[in-house]
């Protein structure tokens, strides 16, 4: 930066001439970070247009070097690291210096004219970007044809290194940086079997890749304070809360299909609003809070093992009185029928005495869910938790094909079924595809629900109750619902026993 005169500047740069205001972020390790604001009032933010893409490292790239590193079966060991003040080491050609004028005192005559990239100026991270990576590509000359990877992400550095000579190369990786000029914050650096970078936790010892403990540990906390409140909260606060949740989605897929009610009333409700937040958003984010403290925030980097052909056949049948879930396993024909009545599932069953053909869609994705469980795929054995598996199975419910696509839905009680499910097919490692068959395909699980077992042997049947199921998380789901029902039908019957005030009168507008 210089500093000039107002009245010089304007005499060399007439109209093109911005002076913005400044602003200070606290930084966690108790500095300040200056800010210019290039946004409000000068509009130089909203002129800038980007001619390319600027591209970013994220969940894909980080999971594919932990992968590449582990299938190396060499010890990896990587390093993080921060490079200080890194905008600021971009020039800027001098015609564009007036764009970026500043004053450190208001009542002052004196204005600061930055001559490289500025923190809080739109363009600043995209020309440091093609900057380094330049720089990066040099690196990557020198190192030749070592085993080693690296990532960068504005100013935040990721190397990763496998082989014999891994530690020689990582010090040849600095010195090649600190030989173009590259400031390094060493009082960063971080390193070992597993680092963070930008958010993300990489285990190179466990082929893992995930979000930190603190960041997750965020999350759960936050909605935790949200039930003590009753969950009444700013739209604001639920903002930048839904901004974070969908970060950690990136990694920890199975969250993103169930955010589809978060951002629908986040879209609706304007940023000063406080209020309490509806029946479908509450069940979802208590269904996170659970996820989120039984299961762990890391998820596996190996690469999939998919089953492309069909693993298993279901269907369900409903009446008034009760349920049958039946399906079969297609390489070995094992079976199994379950009947389940009222009081086991309520869920699945009008009140007042309805019966369940309104929720055969729940129906049918209830049995897919015990053919999993029927036929070993929720086991959890070591292998299921290090791999991640992809299977495919038969249902003549259309429904539910668009749904496994779609992995997402507010319908009653079809959301509770969903959410055990993801839950289930989280904890297993495991993505399931269901591929719809037309019903005359579709013959034998039928017959199954009709408990008509001619078609089987019954030394294949597999015995299977509802207990087998493990529906605690909608069962947990569906007393909160009913709590909920409860207290709204009181809350009418307070407010129709209470005074009832004389309506005022609506006033026109006046024609």
């Amino acid at each position: 930066m210089f500093p000039s005169k107002l009245g010089v500047l304007k005499e060399k740069y007439g109209d093109r001439l911005r002076v913005a205001s400044m602003a200070a972020i606290a930084k966690p390790d108790g500095g300040v970070r200056p800010l210019h604001d290039a946004t409000h009032s000068v509009m130089v933010n909203r002129s800038i247009k980007y001619q390319d893409q600027l591209q970013c490292p994220g969940p894909a790239e980080v999971a594919s070097v932990v992968r590449e590193a582990v299938e190396t079966k060499e010890a990896c060991f990587c390093v993080s690291a921060d490079i200080k003040a890194a905008h600021r080491l971009v020039k800027v050609r001098e015609e564009d210096w007036p764009y970026m004028c500043c004053r450190a005192d208001s009542q002052s005559d004196t204005v600061w004219v930055n001559k490289t990239g500025t923190f809080g100026v739109a363009s600043a991270p995209y020309w440091w970007a093609k900057l380094f990576a330049c720089v990066g590509r040099f690196v990557g000359h020198v190192m030749q044809a070592s085993i080693f990877w690296h990532l960068v992400y504005v100013d935040d550095l990721h190397g990763a290194f496998a082989g014999a000579q891994k530690f020689e190369m990582l010090w040849i990786w600095l010195l090649a940086f600190e030989l173009v000029g590259t400031p390094f914050g060493y009082h960063k650096l971080r390193g070992g079997f597993a680092s963070e970078f930008v958010g993300y936790h990489l285990r190179y010892d466990r082929n893992e890749v995930g979000i930190t403990t603190r960041r997750g540990s965020w999350l759960v906390d936050w909605i935790q304070s949200l039930e003590k409140r009753k969950f009444v909260v700013a739209a604001r606060d639920f903002s930048e809360f839904l901004g974070r949740l969908g970060f950690v989605s990136q990694l920890l897929v199975w969250l993103k299909p169930h955010l589809a009610p978060l951002f629908a009333w986040s879209a609706v409700a304007s940023s000063g609003l406080v209020g309490k937040l509806p029946d479908t958003v509450i069940l979802t984010l208590k269904y996170i809070q659970i996820e989120l403290s039984n299961e762990s925030f890391m998820v596996s980097a190996q690469r999939p093992k998919v089953f492309a052909e069909e693993q298993f056949r279901t269907d369900a049948k409903c009446t008034d009185t009760s349920m049958v879930l039946g399906g079969w396993e297609i390489s070995t024909r094992r079976w199994f029928s379950i009947s389940l009545s009222r009081e086991q599932v309520p869920f699945l069953f009008k009140p007042d005495g309805g019966g369940a053909q309104w929720a055969s869609t729940s129906a049918e994705l209830l049995a897919s869910l015990a053919a999993l469980r029927a036929f070993g795929w929720l086991d959890g054995g070591r292998t299921r938790r290090t791999m991640q598996f992809s299977i495919f199975a038969g249902t003549d419910n259309r429904a539910n094909d668009l749904l496994s696509n779609k992995r997402s839905t507010t319908k009653w009680p079809l959301m509770l079924v969903n959410m055990e499910l993801s839950s289930c097919l989280a904890k297993s490692r495991l993505t399931l595809d269901l591929r719809w068959r037309p019903r005359e395909e579709n013959q034998e699980a039928d017959e199954l629900t009709n408990e008509i077992f001619t078609s089987f042997s019954m030394d294949d049947r597999v015995p299977l109750s509802l207990t087998d199921l493990d529906l605690g998380l909608v069962n947990s789901l569906w007393q909160t619902k009913v709590q909920f029902d409860l207290m709204r039908e009181e809350a009418k019957q307070h407010a129709a026993e209470g005074p009832q005030g004389k309506k005022r009168k609506h006033d026109k507008t006046p024609w």
